[in-house]
């Protein structure tokens, strides 16, 4: 797909091609934070803010900064009767370090153990996007760790080795959890 620009009218962001023809059409999610848009042949495409603690830290950016990710990089809702399950085998709850690409230790999240096995951000947090991200919730299904945000976002990673765990599919700004207490 080619773009030649984009078009803002009625709440729709439009990418058009060079004759300003339609080619995408985002409207907003219910979360009301993002778009999403689907192409003539099926593929789905989300529009997500960019303002992550990584970003900001080093240059501060509009708010309302958008960028198009494939839906695999855009967090999507979990639906309300989605069942909740408690820690599998072989992910022990505990503190985990958050790092980020080459800052470690940014963030500790103490992932709880037990039934809707709740997360909680340790005091000290150095990176805004997982504040803002919020995890109130995490499981795992079939080897992979899933962390779920109070209004339903979900960031799914996958055994990195040594403890480790990183965000699948790799994309924006690394994202792995370590972890460093029981």
């Amino acid at each position: 797909m080619r773009f030649g620009g984009w078009l803002f009218a009625d709440g729709v962001v439009r990418l058009v091609d060079r004759n300003v023809r339609p080619v995408l059409a985002f409207a907003k999610r219910p979360d009301q934070r993002s778009y999403v848009a689907t192409a003539e042949a099926g593929e789905s495409y989300s529009l997500v803010p960019l303002e992550i603690a990584a970003m900001r830290a080093s240059s501060p950016l509009d708010p309302m900064a958008i960028a198009a990710a494939p839906p695999e990089a855009a967090p999507d809702p979990v639906p309300a009767q989605a069942p909740r399950s408690a820690p599998g085998p072989g992910v022990p709850a505990g503190i985990y370090a958050l790092d980020r690409l080459l800052n470690r230790d940014v963030c500790r999240l103490d992932l709880g153990d037990g039934p809707g096995a709740p997360v909680r951000l340790l005091p000290g947090c150095r990176d805004s996007g997982i504040e803002v991200f919020d995890p109130a919730t995490w499981r795992t299904s079939e080897g992979r760790m899933t962390l779920v945000a109070k209004r339903g976002h979900v960031v799914n990673l996958v055994p990195a080795g040594d403890g480790t765990w990183r965000r699948d599919p790799e994309t924006g700004v690394a994202f792995v959890l370590r972890r460093v207490a029981p």
